[in-house]
């Protein structure tokens, strides 16, 4: 595809929001666009990028043997209870009630939800069991060094 056929809407300036170093090249390189404060959508060029780092890590993880996993993002509230940070998230963290006002919440992380599958699924000392997954998970966290979404 030529590139004046290409969707790249490339910007002259950086946002004035913008503060992290990564996050000001790839809104100007025109890999993401901005919906609202921590929305963002992935542009062909970005996403391009992003496949190839789910790629390659993937390929990695295949290579040591590792199983890969796709977790729920909306996520029971009692896990994250336990856990004890459903409160640490404040006000930042989606929180819902499903259709039997069980409690649940948009999930940032993964921690929580990968800890409650293999604690009930795998029996003490029966052997190592290794996984991984790749997704986008949000953060609001103010102390994120890096804007790019992580891959556990």
């Amino acid at each position: 595809m030529k590139l004046t056929n290409y969707f790249l809407p490339v910007l002259k300036e950086t946002p004035a929001d913008a503060e992290i170093v990564s996050h000001k090249y790839m809104l100007r390189a025109g890999m993401i666009s901005q919906s609202s404060s921590g929305i963002y959508s992935w542009l062909p060029i970005g996403l391009k990028v992003l496949k190839k780092i789910e790629k390659i890590v993937r390929e990695e993880q295949d290579a040591a043997g590792v199983n890969e996993i796709l977790m729920p993002t909306i996520q029971p509230a009692d896990i994250w209870k336990e856990s004890g940070r459903y409160e640490d998230y404040g006000k930042e963290m989606l929180r819902i009630n499903d259709r039997q006002d069980r409690e649940m919440l948009y999930g940032p992380t993964n921690e929580e939800q990968v800890t409650d599958i293999f604690r009930r699924s795998i029996k003490l000392g029966s052997g190592g069991l290794f996984d991984h997954k790749v997704n986008k998970p949000f953060s609001f966290r103010l102390s994120e060094i890096f804007f790019i979404p992580f891959i556990l």
